[in-house]
């Protein structure tokens, strides 16, 4: 559905690169997933788990912000000439994108090879290297990106699950957009 509803945007190309991201991150996710428990039901422990995990991601990416003073996160200029509704959706999708390609591959290769610690100090990094090509050498986006995505990061290899971090990241592009 997702496919049928970008291609009627007439800038149905900005659909492309998330849509790649998602699909490499799932991908790349489901062959590491042999290394990994798979828990398809949720039980009201696991529940409270889960929401209090999401609220840990949300303080730690709202703070950030505040310290590294990077607030404003701008969308890319072919997406500001979208509707309202287009540029959430576009924010949504690359939120699921993003966290489906950093915390359910990356994240989870450098928890393979170095532990707790290394992948999310990884996390960030990575991230943030990703991020120069939208946000440039800006000290506070570049600080911003590192903290949050280690937030993210951290939440994830913690809980072991994607979902509260996806579930932060999503709501702060739903914010931005």
């Amino acid at each position: 559905m997702l496919v049928v509803y970008f291609s009627t945007w007439e800038q149905s190309t900005i659909a492309i690169y998330p849509g790649f991201l998602l699909v490499v991150g799932v991908v790349m996710g489901i062959a590491l997933r042999s290394r990994f428990q798979v828990d398809e039901d949720i039980d009201e422990a696991e529940g409270r788990s889960i929401a209090y995990w999401t609220f840990i991601a949300l303080i730690g990416v709202g703070l950030a912000g505040v310290v590294s003073s990077f607030t404003l996160m701008q969308l890319p200029a072919e997406v500001t000439a979208l509707s309202v509704i287009d540029q959430k959706i576009y924010a949504a999708l690359m939120a699921i994108a993003e966290e489906a390609f950093f915390r359910g591959f990356i994240c989870n290769l450098f928890l393979i090879k170095f532990g707790e610690a290394g992948a999310t100090f990884a996390g960030g990094a990575v991230g943030s290297i990703y991020h120069l090509a939208r946000y440039g050498a800006s000290t506070e986006a570049i600080l911003f990106i590192f903290m949050a995505f280690s937030v993210l990061s951290f939440v994830s290899v913690r809980s072991g699950r994607i979902s509260p971090a996806m579930t932060a990241h999503l709501v702060h592009n739903l914010l931005a957009a």
